[in-house]
C-alpha cells in the first residue's frame, strides 16, 4: 500500500514531489481465527500494535504500522465478561430487529 500510494503521489507532483509529501500508512489485519502465537501471548489482549524499529537504537518516522485484532480472542473476553459487545453497560444492542418482531 505504501508503494501504491507512492507511485500516485509521484505521478501527481511530477517534478514538485518530494517523500515528505508520503503519509504513514496504517495496516489493519482482522483476524476471525488467529492463530497459536496471539492465543498462547495473552487470553487478555487482543490489539497488537506493530513498528518498525532499528536494531541499532535509531530512530526514524518510518511510514508504516500494523495493528492486528483477534477477533476470537475479543469475543471471549466478552462473552466471560456476561456481556455483549457494544455496550459498556451491559445492555445487549440488536437494532430495530427485536422492534419489528414484536409489531
Amino acid at each position: 500500500m505504501l508503494l501504491r500510494q507512492y507511485k500516485r503521489v509521484r505521478r501527481e507532483l511530477g517534478k514538485k514531489f518530494h517523500y515528505r509529501d508520503i503519509k504513514k500508512v496504517y495496516t489493519i489485519v482482522l483476524f476471525e481465527k488467529s492463530n497459536s502465537v496471539f492465543k498462547s501471548f495473552s487470553k487478555d489482549i487482543y490489539i497488537h500494535r506493530f513498528q518498525q524499529q532499528s536494531d541499532s537504537g535509531i530512530e526514524l518516522n518510518l511510514l508504516q504500522e500494523y495493528t492486528f485484532i483477534c477477533l476470537d480472542i475479543f469475543d471471549d473476553i466478552i462473552h466471560n465478561e456476561g456481556r455483549n459487545a457494544g455496550d459498556e453497560s451491559g445492555e445487549r444492542i440488536v437494532g430495530d430487529r427485536d422492534a419489528e418482531n414484536k409489531r
